[in-house]
């Protein structure tokens, strides 16, 4: 560890002994750093690298707060409060996915309204955890969602398009929806 070495200490020395080396250490830099010119510059220089290797020195003891690590329970507050770039975040730092895991990714994308991929990850969960009435219950209600959707005559697949852009002209739905169908015939009278 660096400390160790900038204290000229060994690494079997003890944290009392650390903690009054680095303090004297720290003093004298302090005083040094006060003085004019390139000399107060160095001293305060090398006042943050001690400084810094100090911290991690002690981070090095720290205990982890159970409470900074993500949950399943925190992505689904924060979905909750609609914060969902903050949950999507926090869910990709979850090293296990399991259907639990797919089912909150799928809540994230209904929000961003991305319901392709919504139900791509509703389908994990259901194949993960087919005994889950919750994630069943989801995917039903989303395809009943979409089917009223696509009998609505708002003709979009699916309940939309996760690349859907609403100031898009339907000039060009139209056309692309033309040159697609040209395309099918060409390909089905060339076979």
């Amino acid at each position: 560890m660096k400390i160790y070495e900038l204290l000229g200490l060994d690494e079997s020395a003890e944290q009392s002994t650390v903690e009054q080396v680095y303090a004297q250490k720290k003093s004298e830099l302090r005083e040094k750093s006060f003085l004019p010119g390139q000399e107060g510059f160095a001293a305060a220089k090398e006042m943050d690298g001690l400084e810094s290797a100090y911290k991690d020195y002690v981070d090095s003891f720290a205990i982890p707060d159970p409470s900074d690590e993500p949950s399943l329970d925190k992505v689904d507050g924060l979905i909750k409060k609609g914060l969902i770039e903050d949950a999507q975040k926090m869910l990709d730092q979850i090293g296990v996915r399991n259907g639990e895991w797919h089912y909150f990714q799928a809540l994230i994308f209904y929000k961003r309204e991305w319901l392709l991929k919504c139900r791509k990850n509703l389908v994990i969960a259901v194949g993960m955890d087919p005994e889950n009435p919750k994630y069943r219950a989801t995917l039903q209600k989303l395809d009943q969602q979409t089917m009223q959707n696509q009998f609505a005559g708002n003709g979009r697949p699916m309940g939309g398009n996760q690349y859907h852009n609403p100031r898009r002209n339907s000039m060009v739905d139209s056309c692309c929806a033309y040159c697609f169908a040209e395309l099918c015939c060409n390909i089905c009278a060339h076979c």
